[in-house]
């Protein structure tokens, strides 16, 4: 088999059935595409200072023709993963299809970036993304609420190694088999629901909400047990309302119960047995 070109891959193509898209012979972009979204590369974008035309964006309007009212979707997750989009379970398949449709009718999901290439070379590439990078935007901002500090900037510092172990090829390496189980124990308490704003190509997180939000951590005065290891009780993460001085409503932490402590007087509350 001698494919050297793209019009002998299209040949082939026919003659064993394969779909080809009409007019691929003279399509300028290399394209990759499934579920996710789309690749481009070659043609117009091989010069880095060219804009991309319009025609190399097919799930996306163009930002100047999205819908003049912003478009409001809720994404729900269960432990790090989606599983209903505006409260209507759906399979994984079903909610990218589903982003796919909001996220491009609304003109947001457009990348254009330069990639390293594993040979050494760079490569200028445009991605068409709707449905991933809404999921993206709405789990990071539940992993801010769910997901304790210390360990969320540590998983942010990881993620590039593993964005970098998949993009190589590296899918069953031990170091990815090592930032799998580190990434799937980040996830257990990511649990909640993300509401978000799509106008003219932006998507903001404009809420988030979860039983299981991490909005207090408690600090213990002990080399051998510096911090708690188990999440706050709900009695230390309430919050009160209060008048500030010009009358305006504001949160506050509730005070925490007093309870006498001999090892360390000055702290309110003691390590909990």
């Amino acid at each position: 088999m001698d494919l050297k070109c793209r019009p002998d891959e299209v040949a082939y193509a026919h003659a064993h059935n394969v779909p080809v898209p009409e007019g691929a012979n003279d399509n300028p972009y290399s394209i990759d595409d499934n579920l996710w979204g789309r690749a481009i590369e070659c043609g117009h974008l091989e010069d880095p200072w060219n804009e991309p035309l319009d025609d190399a964006w097919v799930m996306t309007k163009n930002p100047e023709d999205a819908p003049d009212t912003p478009t409001y979707t809720e994404i729900e997750f269960e432990a790090g993963k989606p599983v209903a989009v505006d409260g209507k379970k759906m399979k994984l398949s079903e909610i990218v299809i589903a982003l796919n449709k909001i996220s491009g009718d609304n003109g947001f999901g457009r990348l254009d970036l330069v990639e390293d290439r594993l040979v050494g070379l760079k490569s200028r590439e445009c991605y068409e993304v709707p449905g991933a990078l809404t999921l993206i935007t709405a789990h990071k901002a539940l992993e801010d609420i769910c997901v304790e500090g210390d360990l969320l900037k540590t998983k942010i510092k990881l993620e590039q190694d593993w964005a970098t172990a998949v993009y190589n090829g590296q899918w069953y390496s031990p170091l990815k088999n090592a930032l799998d189980a580190f990434m799937a124990d980040t996830q257990k308490f990511v649990t909640g629901t993300v509401r978000l704003k799509f106008f003219k190509g932006n998507c903001h997180v404009v809420g988030r909400k979860s039983r299981l939000a991490c909005m207090t951590t408690v600090w213990l005065p002990t080399t051998a047990t510096p911090r708690l290891t188990r999440r706050p009780a709900p009695a230390l993460s309430r919050s009160i309302r209060c008048r500030s001085r010009r009358g305006q409503r504001s949160r506050v932490p509730a005070p925490l119960p007093p309870r006498p402590n001999a090892s360390f007087p000055w702290y309110p509350r003691g390590p909990s047995a």
